[in-house]
């Protein structure tokens, strides 16, 4: 079994803790957990795919209004395959270098694979057990623990939404913290939390 100070699901938000957190704390030991893409929902399937097929549409609509500034243009074309090739190739790129940079920190084992709870602070992901005093999980989006935290553990959820609403309910019941509406603040707060819980 591998012991780690902190065990991160999830490659999306949970790195803007992660990171700053082994600034902190340069012999931290990290275990990142990722079944899906790496990247998070953000990149690889939320926000940047879908500013990256809108400004396509923009620049249709600026064309069709071109005229009212007297410029004559016209639209020949649309090749929607490759708008979203376009897309694609985009968000690859930029999950594979996170990829590259979980794999190439000195400070983290990253197991691209399902991750399941075992037993009190431990996990199973792939044919590894890991096991950590501290979980983090930074999400947007509903998912279900298949072992529930016991009241030792240190289970950190910063999630959005009102969906989850009622997870994070039955994660503060049992003594887990909690904290809603993931911001700058919440962020810096539960960094200073984690340091200390790390050094003490």
């Amino acid at each position: 079994m591998k012991e780690y100070n902190i065990i991160a699901i999830g490659t999306g938000s949970a790195m803007n803790v992660i990171s700053p957190l082994m600034d902190q704390i340069p012999d931290i030991k990290v275990a990142v957990v990722e079944s899906g893409p790496v990247g998070g929902i953000c990149l690889t399937r939320g926000c940047i795919p879908s500013k990256l097929i809108l400004y396509p549409a923009e620049v249709i609509e600026i064309i069709r209004q071109a005229e009212k500034f007297g410029i004559k243009a016209s639209i020949e074309d649309i090749n929607f395959p490759k708008i979203m090739s376009s897309m694609r190739n985009h968000i690859g790129k930029d999950s594979a270098m996170i990829k590259r940079g979980l794999e190439g920190s000195p400070n983290i084992d990253f197991y691209h694979t399902k991750g399941e709870f075992i037993g009190d602070h431990t996990m199973k992901v792939g044919e590894e057990t890991i096991k950590a005093d501290i979980i983090l999980t930074i999400a947007h989006e509903f998912f279900v623990l298949k072992y529930s935290p016991q009241s030792s553990s240190k289970c950190f959820a910063l999630r959005t939404g009102f969906i989850i609403i009622s997870f994070d309910f039955l994660l503060s019941k049992i003594n887990s913290l909690t904290l809603l509406n993931f911001s700058k603040f919440a962020s810096q707060t539960l960094l200073k939390i984690l340091i200390n819980m790390i050094l003490l």
